[in-house]
């Protein structure tokens, strides 16, 4: 009998696997929660809903889940904490693919934070879930070398194809409970917020500008800068993932510094709401 799933997803990452799920047709997929009543989000439309309405897998709310009984729970990019009654409540176990490094980068901005700290290596984490956030022990995960000069966007896709591998070749692991869990110690690791980078934008004075710079070049968010004059001042790479020539000879990946009217003209600035 293939085990009973509760989907819980956002993403264009998580409609990627949530396709993976149901193609490989080893899962009873008997429920899905999307996000909802959240419409500012930076990567635009979600599709998770859709694909749910799709394969006619019905829809729920997390406050649907204390009445059903499965045997997995499963984040597929998953935006919020999920409660840990609803972890235990798992007949299985919970499952969640974090796209960094554990148990070093818990919480959000893996890839900046990697490139601020000047990390060698980078990585991606499938792992159980834990009643605390990005503490369950790992069932599997790929570390890699951060390319020279690689901004936080290029590292962020890249990490997202190392990701979709690792999910692929551990489903048939998980639909038997056939693999083998590696607990990890989190007690000395800090819980990033989505507002970790807010502090660090402004590099006047920081002491590796190009590292920073690096490090915050994220379209559509806000990357690094200075203030000069009571203006600011915007850096990024010259033709980094998303961005234009700016300078030449192309593909000369110097620092590009643009006042901030222009900058709002030539690229996309996401300005984020409060979340519920």
């Amino acid at each position: 009998m293939k085990p009973r799933v509760i989907v819980l997803g956002e993403k264009p990452q998580g409609v990627t696997w949530l396709k993976l799920l149901i193609e490989s047709d080893l899962f009873n997929i008997i429920g899905g929660v999307p996000r909802k009543g959240y419409k500012n989000a930076w990567w635009g439309s979600d599709e998770f809903s859709t694909l749910l309405k799709h394969y006619e897998i019905p829809e729920l709310a997390r406050k649907d889940l204390y009445s059903i009984d499965y045997d997995i729970i499963w984040s597929l990019m998953y935006g919020y904490i999920i409660e840990p009654e609803l972890i235990k409540k798992a007949q299985w176990f919970g499952i969640n693919l974090h796209e960094s490094p554990l148990p070093r980068y818990r919480g959000c901005n893996g890839c900046s934070h990697s490139i601020e700290n000047g990390d060698s290596t980078y990585g991606t984490t499938l792992q159980i879930l834990g009643e605390e956030l990005d503490s369950g022990g790992i069932i599997d995960q790929e570390i890699y070398p951060i390319m020279e000069d690689e901004t936080s966007k290029e590292l962020y896709e890249r990490t997202k194809m190392v990701s979709n591998i690792i999910f692929k070749r551990n489903l048939k692991k998980i639909s038997e409970k056939s693999f083998i869990v590696t607990p990890i110690n989190v007690s000395e690791e800090p819980i990033r917020k989505r507002t970790s980078l807010s502090t660090s934008k402004n590099i006047n004075g920081y002491p590796d500008i190009r590292r920073a710079v690096r490090s915050l070049d994220f379209i559509p968010f806000e990357p690094a800068y200075y203030i000069k004059d009571n203006k600011k001042y915007y850096l990024f790479i010259n033709n980094s993932m998303g961005r234009l020539y700016h300078s030449y000879p192309q593909g000369q990946r110097s620092i590009i510094e643009m006042s901030e009217e222009i900058y709002k003209k030539t690229y996309p600035l996401f300005i984020p709401e409060s979340q519920p």
